[in-house]
C-alpha cells in the first residue's frame, strides 16, 4: 500500500464521507455561527491590537497597539452592581441588625480605648490618611527602638529597625501593617 492510498483510506470513512466534505460542512457551520456573533468596533479594535502585540514586528504598530490596550485597561473598570439584600419571608431586618450589633459588641468589649480608636481609624479613613498614620507609626517605633537600653544588644536593635523599615505600605496590606506597628509601639511604650 502506497502513502497516497493510506492517506486516501484515512480520509474516507466507512459511510463514504470523505474528509473534504466534512471540512466543507464544518466551515459552513463555523460561518453560520460567526454571522450570529456581533462584535462592536471597540472590542474588534482591542482584539486586533492584542493580535498585533503578539504577532507583529513593526515597532510603530506595536506601540500603537500597546497604547490602545493600555487605554482600554485603564478606562474600563468592571461594573459592580449593588444588590439589595433579600431577607427570607418572616424575617425582620431590624432583628438581624440588632443581633449583628450584639455579636459585634460581645466580640470587641475587651478592646481598650487605643484599640477601639485604631479599629475606628482603620475602618473609616481614606488610603492617604492610612498611609500618613503608617509613616507616623513607623517613625515613632524606630525612635522608641533606638531609645531603648543598648546593653550589648545593638545587633538585635539594628535587626528590629531593619525589620520595621522593611514593612511596606500598600493597599492590600495596609491594615495589617498598621496593626503590626501599633502592637510593636505599644510593646515598647509599656
Amino acid at each position: 500500500m502506497t502513502v497516497k492510498e493510506t492517506i486516501v483510506g484515512l480520509l474516507i470513512d466507512k459511510d463514504g464521507w470523505d474528509f473534504m466534505s466534512a471540512c466543507e460542512i464544518a466551515t459552513d457551520k463555523i460561518q453560520e455561527f460567526n454571522e450570529d456573533v456581533v462584535i462592536d468596533a471597540d472590542r474588534e479594535k482591542l482584539y486586533e491590537s492584542i493580535h498585533i502585540l503578539l504577532h507583529d514586528e513593526n515597532p510603530d504598530k506595536i506601540h500603537e497597539a500597546y497604547v490602545h490596550v493600555l487605554k482600554h485597561i485603564q478606562n474600563n473598570k468592571p461594573i459592580v452592581e449593588e444588590k439589595e439584600i433579600e431577607y427570607p419571608k418572616g424575617v425582620d431586618r431590624d432583628i438581624i441588625l440588632e443581633m449583628a450589633v450584639t455579636k459585634f459588641n460581645e466580640r470587641y468589649t475587651s478592646m481598650d480605648e487605643n484599640e477601639k480608636e485604631l479599629f475606628k481609624t482603620l475602618s473609616t479613613t481614606s488610603y492617604t490618611e492610612k498611609k500618613e498614620l503608617f509613616e507616623s507609626l513607623k517613625n515613632d517605633t524606630i525612635e522608641l527602638t533606638n531609645e531603648g537600653d543598648n546593653n550589648g544588644i545593638e545587633d538585635k536593635i539594628n535587626e528590629a529597625i531593619d525589620s520595621i523599615n522593611k514593612i511596606n505600605f500598600d493597599e492590600e496590606t495596609a491594615n495589617n501593617s498598621i496593626i503590626k506597628l501599633t502592637n510593636y509601639k505599644n510593646y515598647l511604650v509599656n
